[in-house]
């Protein structure tokens, strides 16, 4: 009987240390659970505030601004090619998209567009001193009431006012929030403003100084008669703005689609812009899927923000 008692303490003994092994480890796995649980959804709560700071950025700044610039282009090389120079770079009424022998044309109507465009650039080709043409400017100096210096006029104005007095007011007021490109890859992409003060905030500079010089002459001579200057004097245009909003508009896309895992895909139509698109979001995407299938938790913050940008994603191009 002794033994038997003596057995039945030991092993009531035990199972208490047992139990209270087993409640030490389920406060163990509470704790880092909570803390695991915790971790996560302070990841996808950072998550989300930075998909919606990239989103506000592409709906109201980085889209517009790249629409406008684009825009701006167009009506410039369909200026020059109807207006300026009829015929030259392509037939004045043409089935094809005449906009490709500008920039791709091919033969010598190819070779005349690079000497033209050559002729209207600094040597590194970041900024442009005139619309026209020196010769065409001339040409209009010397019949400032003619048909053609009238047109120009015409042109000068609606692209200020319709185009670069909005965009420009979009970089004065934004430009220190933007999504700009690594120092070294600015330098590497844009060789001719890789010694500029303002760098990789030099077209956006060099924009508004333009379209404030460009609205006086507007404004202070050609309404009051004076014809003399039909470009700035001081403040070249920024020749590859363009080229740099549409780079800048692929990447925010690209950076949205990695934090929403591609459930919002980067549908762009930069590829037809000629605008290479890298996906660097990819390799982090897959890491979190692995994360949520581990822990089942912490999603839900993220798919909250879905709804808001899909209507960002569409309709920015």
């Amino acid at each position: 009987m002794d033994d038997a008692a003596t057995a039945a303490e030991a092993y009531k003994g035990t199972a208490q240390i047992l139990q209270g092994v087993l409640i030490a480890l389920s406060a163990v796995v509470a704790v880092i659970g909570y803390y695991v649980k915790s971790n996560l959804d302070r990841r996808a709560h950072l998550k989300e505030v930075e998909l919606q700071h990239k989103s506000k950025l592409l709906k109201e700044v980085v889209g517009p601004a790249q629409s406008l610039s684009y825009g701006a282009l167009w009506a410039r090389v369909n200026f020059i090619q109807y207006v300026l120079y009829p015929g030259v770079f392509s037939p004045i009424h043409s089935n094809t998209t005449p906009s490709e022998l500008w920039f791709f044309g091919a033969g010598d109507n190819g070779k005349k567009c690079k000497d033209l465009v050559h002729n209207f650039t600094c040597p590194d080709a970041i900024q442009l001193w005139t619309f026209a043409g020196k010769a065409k400017e001339a040409e209009m100096k010397q019949d400032p009431t003619g048909e053609l210096a009238t047109q120009y006029r015409s042109f000068m104005r609606r692209i200020v006012k319709k185009y670069y007095r909005p965009l420009s007011d979009l970089l004065s007021y934004h430009m220190n929030i933007l999504p700009l490109p690594d120092k070294e890859l600015f330098k590497k992409d844009y060789p001719g403003a890789s010694q500029s003060v303002g760098l990789r905030k030099n077209f956006f500079i060099q924009c508004v100084n333009w379209t404030d010089e460009m609205e006086s002459i507007i404004e202070e001579e050609w309404d009051k008669g004076n014809f003399q200057n039909f470009y700035p004097l001081t403040s070249p245009f920024p020749y590859k703005l363009c080229q740099y909003l549409a780079g800048m508009l692929t990447r925010l896309k690209d950076e949205i689609t990695a934090l929403t895992e591609n459930a919002i895909e980067n549908k762009s139509n930069d590829a037809d812009n000629k605008v290479t698109t890298m996906n660097q979001g990819g390799e982090d995407a897959g890491q979190a899927k692995s994360k949520q299938k581990r822990y089942v938790i912490a999603g839900a913050a993220v798919g909250s923000s879905i709804a808001t940008v899909v209507n960002v994603a569409a309709g920015t191009d």
